[in-house]
């Protein structure tokens, strides 16, 4: 499909908007994250990224809690976690984001998509989005205890954001064409002033984006995540910030948010194959003109 924008406010007939946050935001410090010079959410369980350079940022919005956006953390075999130290996943914009997924030469996938997991903040507090805007309620039951939850809107069938579903958009990626086809999305997230609830000025959306193998001889495997944010002060301009990338897991919470999507609407995420068993140790065959040993006696009858 063609590379769309996915707005992040009120855009359609309903009251809904398509795919992410209301117009007001749960979610975390935004004091720090408004005058940071980049941001990089962090979630629990994975490595520090030494790239980011974006420490006081990374504190403000994501370690209140104590999740971090920023360790690797496999769980079980819920995802491979591939061993190259180069990201292939890349970002651009100011105002909107446009994020792109160029397969390697090891990558096997037929059907490269994106998952994003996102967090809101309203001055600093951390809710479920129904809180903030209760055309958002649908949202709530896919929240975590961290307030971590997949980007979505209501109705998909999966958490793909380049993915199946009507309301999906961008395009999919496939590492086994000839050329290879990279993944593509597009978000643009709004902010209104006259959305703000009464009393409040600050709101941050943290955004951590994953590329994944949802189909091929890899499927199951993230292959790298980008992390960036969207800020607005009331009356002021917003901010967006792209962040640091990584590769493999996208760690603890992201994935913890992810199975309680899968859960909830009953999705079944591509896993990785199953490793195929040991093969048996040959048996040597006897030497010519020997015949193989006898079978020991049976021993007497009880």
């Amino acid at each position: 499909m063609g590379t769309q924008i996915r707005m992040h406010a009120p855009a359609r007939s309903m009251a809904i908007p398509p795919r992410g946050q209301p117009a007001f935001l749960p979610g975390r410090s935004l004091t720090h994250a408004l005058h940071s010079a980049s941001v990089r959410p962090t979630l629990a369980g994975e490595r520090e990224d030494s790239q980011s350079g974006m420490d006081v940022q990374r504190t403000a919005l994501n370690r209140g809690s104590g999740h971090d956006f920023s360790r690797v953390s496999i769980l079980g075999n819920r995802s491979l976690s591939r061993e190259i130290t180069d990201s292939k996943i890349s970002a651009s914009g100011t105002t909107s984001i446009s994020i792109e997924y160029a397969p390697t030469s090891k990558d096997k996938s037929t059907k490269i998509v994106f998952i994003q997991v996102m967090r809101e903040s309203l001055d600093g507090i951390q809710s479920k989005p129904s809180a903030l805007n209760p055309a958002f309620s649908y949202q709530d039951a896919d929240t975590t205890a961290a307030f971590f939850h997949v980007d979505y809107v209501s109705g998909e069938k999966d958490p793909y954001y380049n993915g199946d579903d009507p309301q999906d958009s961008g395009t999919q990626g496939n590492a086994t064409a000839s050329p290879a086809v990279k993944a593509t999305m597009s978000d643009a997230p709004t902010m209104s002033d006259a959305a703000y609830p009464t009393g409040s000025k600050l709101k941050l959306w943290e955004f951590r984006t994953a590329s994944f193998s949802a189909a091929g001889a890899d499927q199951g495997t993230f292959y790298d995540y980008i992390d960036w944010t969207f800020s607005k002060e009331k009356g002021k301009t917003p901010t967006l910030k792209i962040g640091s990338t990584g590769t493999g897991s996208p760690g603890k919470d992201f994935l913890d948010a992810l199975d309680l999507w899968d859960k909830n609407h009953a999705f079944t995420l591509p896993k990785p194959a199953a490793a195929p068993p040991p093969k048996p140790a040959p048996v040597p065959a006897p030497a010519p003109g020997v015949f193989p040993p006898s079978p020991p006696p049976p021993g007497p009858k009880p």
